[in-house]
């Protein structure tokens, strides 16, 4: 029989999830609506009944220790196991209700959402919930129901819906141009340009590691495509985006340097969760907005 002692300590390990999560004791306990002290309350029973630390401070934030990585697998288990149940309550035959869809920045920033308008006519009851984050949603333990990733998704659980290379191009705000003129060829870019990029390239575009290894003048980098598109437009330098040549007529293409940097975009479901009718609904919607990226 399950004993309260032995809900406590699920509490306590689903309180630990949500701080692995956020790196935050005050964000946890106000998406929770508890006082921090109660949440270090559940923490430290968990602590106390377990023998061992669990969570330590720093500067940043609150950091699980190394005896805790061991147990924060189970904690996942658990939440999935409950995302599971959820599942199940909503497996019905409706197009009603919110659907969730984890999109990294990456991703978001190059989508364009055409068609949403007929989408609604036909399920109006359907509601997208967006979740954006700089990385690529965790699907495994259905923290969304669908999402795009940047790199195949592991995992038995998750299925790949569609994909699609999406090309980059190097590009400059006509300003720039005016000024310092085209780079003849790459190598010219990387030494006498100055270049502004996305951090996160330097794991998806192959190109973008070499410039930024060897540029002279990597003068703008951040994790949010708005900043750097807003720094290129201004004249700020040259960068790598997705370019939309019918959207984006504030800047110009290079056409000296031939190389297109290029990356996937993967559309994901998860297994257990692809064929509720609603989920199915939106994934089609995706799906087909991921095929009609013409770049």
């Amino acid at each position: 029989m399950i004993s309260k002692q032995d809900i406590a300590k699920l509490e306590g390990l689903l309180m630990l999830v949500a701080l692995a999560e956020n790196n935050s004791k005050k964000k946890v306990a106000e998406s929770l609506s508890l006082s921090v002290d109660t949440l270090n309350k559940y923490l430290a029973d968990l602590e106390k009944e377990l023998g061992i630390k669990l969570v330590t401070s720093n500067g940043r934030g609150s950091v699980l220790t190394h005896e805790a990585q061991h147990i924060i697998k189970m904690g996942f288990d658990v939440k999935k196991v409950i995302r599971g149940v959820d599942v199940v309550a909503s497996h019905k035959n409706t197009m009603s209700g919110v659907v969730r869809v984890g999109l990294p920045l990456a991703v978001a920033s190059v989508l364009h959402a055409d068609g949403i308008d007929e989408f609604w006519q036909n399920y109006p009851n359907i509601r997208i919930e967006s979740v954006s984050h700089y990385q690529s949603p965790n699907l495994n333990v259905l923290d969304v129901d669908l999402g795009f990733m940047l790199e195949p998704p592991s995992g038995s659980d998750l299925v790949i819906v569609e994909s699609k290379v999406i090309s980059c191009s190097f590009v400059a705000a006509p300003s720039y141009l005016a000024k310092y003129g085209e780079p003849k060829d790459l190598e010219d870019l990387i030494q006498n340009h100055r270049i502004c990029g996305k951090l996160i390239n330097y794991r998806y575009l192959k190109e973008w590691k070499d410039i930024m290894s060897r540029g002279s003048y990597i003068s703008f980098t951040s994790n949010s495509n708005h900043s750097i598109a807003n720094v290129v437009r201004s004249g700020g330098g040259i960068g790598i985006m997705v370019h939309d040549e019918t959207r984006d007529t504030d800047l110009v293409r290079l056409k000296n340097i031939t190389r297109k940097p290029q990356m996937t975009f993967y559309l994901v479901a998860h297994r257990v969760t692809k064929d509720i009718p609603k989920i199915r609904a939106v994934l089609e919607f995706y799906r087909k907005v991921l095929l009609n990226v013409k770049f």
